[in-house]
């Protein structure tokens, strides 16, 4: 699972205090205990947008996005909205935007709509726009792993990797490829639990990188109970392969990058989490290609696809100081944005052979400021374009026509 950080608004509130403005002389924020659920938990006041790609859901050719306003007054979960209009497309579900930074499904049975998915206490929810579409719930153990494999059990519909599922407890200790149709595990693999002293849950982040072993099927890699990377065989979960660099189960994240060594077979950006290394890693031979600089808490660490159009998949990841886009093997910097959040997800929104980046920016309150009432209303979505690394679009609570 990703670490939020203190920009991971969509997860939801934890915590007991509310805020108050403490007097006109001093004008600082202070926490005061007063029962019930606080508004902002141990955070400062902010605007609290949160946004994930959702593919084109539309079907108009330009990919749409999913947005959950969280404080706002008729707050009812996400939205799905149009990227080219900014209308509203429908609700996303009751669950949250989801913030382990998973890539959404796509269209997994070939109905010509993508499918989305969300996660809550009750598991992973996978739904369709299709009246006879794709509809499913999948109870697994408190997991940040879902992804998308190939059709394993061959009935038409690309199957699913799952952590913690079946549901047993309250830790994942295992993964499944499941069917994304009937639910049905395909295949389990399950480790001993974290009792052991030095271990940890096993399978907790993961992700798809493709084919490793060169048996046409896409394969997987996951942390194991050492907080080190294991590559699964996607056709039967049996072991493939290891990779010595370290991933922390809570603040660490896996993501996919293709083949930027050029050997044939998937690479792999292992973001290690806080004080560990961010690494480019082999997933055919296990050893590190390039090791990349970012922020001490840095999150969201992913790769957006080409952003510079030079064939290969870059990385990017976000941290107090906003969001950064720098290519994989020698880590140079492609474009910085103050005060943004890059959003996780691969698009290329406007058509032009580059990935762009979906990105949100929120409004916080810090010092002797007062928390304006509409506060919730100035946060804005901003597209940046991978060609010019430029602003392309903003939505904002105008433009998506949000009330007041």
């Amino acid at each position: 699972m990703a670490s939020a950080g203190a920009e991971d608004f969509g997860r939801g509130v934890l915590g007991c205090f509310v805020l108050a403005l403490v007097g006109a002389v001093t004008g600082t924020w202070m926490l005061e205990r007063i029962g019930g659920s606080s508004r902002y938990g141990s955070d400062s006041p902010h605007s609290g947008w949160s946004a994930r790609w959702v593919g084109d859901v539309d079907g108009d050719g330009t990919p749409d996005f999913v947005l959950s306003t969280s404080f706002a007054p008729d707050h009812a979960g996400p939205r799905v909205i149009s990227g080219a209009t900014g209308t509203g497309l429908g609700a996303h579900g009751a669950g949250w935007v989801n913030s382990e930074g998973r890539a959404y499904p796509g269209d997994l049975d070939g109905d010509g709509s993508p499918e989305s998915w969300w996660d809550d206490e009750n598991g992973i929810h996978l739904s369709s726009r299709r009246t006879n579409g794709l509809g499913r719930t999948f109870a697994c153990d408190l997991s940040g792993l879902a992804d998308v494999l190939d059709d394993l059990d061959g009935d038409g519909t690309l199957d699913l990797l799952i952590g913690g599922y079946p549901a047993r407890g309250p830790e994942t200790d295992r993964v499944s490829a499941v069917s994304a149709r009937t639910g049905a595990a395909i295949w389990t693999v399950e480790r001993a639990g974290n009792g052991t002293p030095g271990d940890t849950p096993f399978a907790w982040i993961g992700c798809v990188v493709g084919d490793i072993d060169g048996d046409g099927r896409a394969d997987a890699a996951v942390q194991d109970q050492r907080e080190r990377v294991e590559f699964l065989s996607g056709k039967d979960g049996t072991t493939i392969g290891h990779a010595e660099s370290r991933c922390d189960w809570v603040s660490g994240s896996l993501s996919p990058l293709g083949d930027v060594d050029g050997d044939g077979r998937p690479d792999l950006l292992v973001h290690g989490g806080n004080d560990t290394p961010t690494e480019v890693v082999s997933c055919l031979h296990g050893r590190v290609l390039a090791a990349i600089v970012v922020p001490r808490y840095a999150y969201d660490v992913f790769s957006p696809g080409d952003v510079d159009g030079d064939g290969k998949r870059d990385v990017a990841w976000s941290s107090s100081e906003g969001g950064t886009c720098a290519r994989a093997l020698d880590g140079s910097i492609l474009g910085q944005w103050p005060g943004l959040r890059l959003v996780p997800g691969c698009e290329d929104y406007d058509r032009d052979g580059h990935a762009d980046l979906l990105a949100v920016r929120n409004v916080r309150i810090v010092g002797n400021v007062a928390e304006p009432a509409d506060l919730w209303r100035l946060g804005r979505i901003e597209i940046l374009s991978g060609k010019t690394l430029t602003v392309a679009r903003v939505f904002d609570a105008d433009a998506l026509g949000l009330p007041r």
